[in-house]
């Protein structure tokens, strides 16, 4: 297995969990340990996506 496709598994399996966040502190380490600007623009994809849902379910949910 390439490197891509096990950093594709991985963001497959975090973007399944209905309840996943990445915080601040791991999408930064992560990026400090990228070696490919793809693995940056994976990172930061996964990062957002995961922001944007939480964000909706505290919007939904009217949690401030």
């Amino acid at each position: 297995m390439t490197k891509i496709e096990s950093l594709e598994n991985m963001a497959k399996t975090i973007l399944a969990d209905e309840s996943k966040v990445l915080g601040a502190d791991e999408y930064n380490t992560l990026i400090a340990k990228a070696e490919t600007e793809e693995e940056i623009e994976l990172y930061t994809a996964i990062y957002n996506h995961l922001l944007k849902k939480k964000h909706a379910e505290v919007i939904k949910n009217v949690k401030y």
